[in-house]
């Protein structure tokens, strides 16, 4: 039972020197949680008469020893203290949580519970440094999350640790009664560069949830949610079958998925495992598990891009181009900039048509269509080699010189691959096959 009591419990019966053995039959009794413990009893007079039945108390202490009755009146006022600063904090941790939660601004947690919860997970699991810690306004969020039953996969930008939120930056708010407040605003860190800067985001989003389970220790899907299950999960990511993953050609590989690509896979992935935790009751392990193991998932966010990359990457090596994030791209949290936009990227769009739009290409504007023979709009950044087009624009997506199924800038190597086989048709008397896309 000492196992399951909370952690800022814990650390008061700690830091007011109740022994280990009377911490022990509080938990068997019941009492794991700050507020159960602030109830024990109405005043002094009956939290003594719960320890003296209930925690080991002796009711014929006067025939004990002098010293065995000196101890034992040191361990019942030191629960009495502990009730007394228990009681205390409960009563202002409950004002402050129901004017927080009036104003709609996020739960803050006391430092000291902070504090206690740190030192419980390190004695389990040993020592980090603050940078492998989580920061506080970030716990906070996964304890708000979990409290509301709206579980969402953060951005990785949003995995702050202890270190990169000392600042403490601040915002303000004006409540339903007109007051500013100010309230502390999460940090965004930079996006993962590099296989460890991963590895390092993943393991402090996955101390938020085993403080979460030592926080809440009667939610099931927590129960086994220990930093060893992301340990599992970044094996998959970084091992073969994703950031190791090669398309190969004649026994040579030929294309890898890009950085890009893995992150927003890995986001998906957890996204899922959420969605199962809500709707199908699976624990986080297990739903970590099948959402790895999700064929569809895989060849929609995974597969299927990946191929895509790569035939992109050998029309551009045909046409001797820089590569560029081609746009069928599925777009995501590490893709949009613009993510209240979908359709536009960072790339600046021409604002005129013919000589003062931009121009893409050997013939320019001027010898490119802007609309297709029935009328439609045609993408001019689908269209160009430097700029990017996610889908979201309501353009045609067709060749600005032919109307083929390519983009112009690759118009003149996809002729020049036709060519013989065109001439090939010719010689044999027959019709040049059609192209395919």
């Amino acid at each position: 039972m000492l196992a399951k009591m909370d952690s800022d419990l814990l650390y008061l019966l700690d830091h007011r020197k109740v022994d280990e053995q009377i911490q022990g039959q509080l938990g068997s009794c019941g009492y794991i949680s700050m507020s159960l413990f602030s109830i024990i009893g109405d005043d002094r007079t009956q939290v003594r008469d719960v320890f003296n039945t209930d925690l080991g108390g002796d009711p014929n202490e006067h025939a004990l020893h002098v010293d065995v009755r000196r101890e034992r009146r040191r361990q019942q006022a030191s629960v009495v203290d502990c009730w007394e600063a228990a009681k205390k904090r409960i009563t202002e941790r409950d004002s402050l949580e129901a004017e927080q939660r009036a104003s709609r601004l996020p739960v803050t947690i006391p430092v000291t519970e902070h504090v206690a919860m740190r030192l419980d997970f390190e004695k389990e699991h040993g020592r980090k440094k603050n940078d492998e810690f989580p920061a506080a306004p970030y716990i906070e969020a996964r304890f708000e999350q979990i409290d509301t039953g709206d579980l969402l996969a953060e951005n990785l930008q949003d995995v702050v640790s202890r270190d990169e939120h000392q600042d403490d930056p601040q915002g303000a708010s004006i409540d339903k009664d007109g007051r500013l407040r100010l309230k502390t605003v999460m940090k965004k860190v930079s996006l993962p560069r590099n296989s460890e800067e991963l590895r390092s985001r993943i393991k402090i989003m996955g101390i938020t949830y085993t403080l979460a389970k030592k926080k809440n220790p009667n939610r099931q899907w927590l129960q086994d949610a220990t930093p060893d299950i992301w340990v599992d999960h970044l094996d998959y990511m970084l091992g073969k079958r994703v950031y190791g993953f090669s398309i190969h050609k004649e026994g040579e590989a030929v294309h890898s998925p890009s950085w890009q690509l893995v992150l927003s896979y890995e986001h998906q992935i957890r996204k899922e495992a959420l969605r199962l935790v809500m709707l199908e009751r699976k624990t986080l392990r297990d739903a970590l598990e099948a959402s790895r193991k999700d064929h569809e998932l895989r060849e929609e966010h995974f597969t299927t891009p990946v191929a895509m990359e790569a035939a992109y990457d050998a029309n551009r090596r045909d046409g001797t181009r820089q590569r560029q994030n081609p746009s069928f791209d599925r777009s995501g949290p590490y893709e949009n900039p613009n993510p209240g936009n979908p359709g536009k990227g960072k790339g600046k769009r021409g604002k005129g048509k013919g000589k003062k739009g931009r121009k893409s290409g050997k013939g320019g504007d001027d010898s490119w269509s802007g609309n297709t023979p029935d009328g439609r709009q045609i993408c001019f950044a689908w269209n160009s080699p430097t700029d990017r087009c996610k889908g979201g624009c309501g353009r045609v997506h067709v060749c600005r010189v032919c109307f083929g199924a390519h983009p112009a800038h690759m118009h003149a190597a996809m002729n020049r691959r036709a060519e013989p086989a065109a001439a090939g048709a010719a010689e044999g008397g027959g019709a040049a096959p059609g192209q395919t896309f």
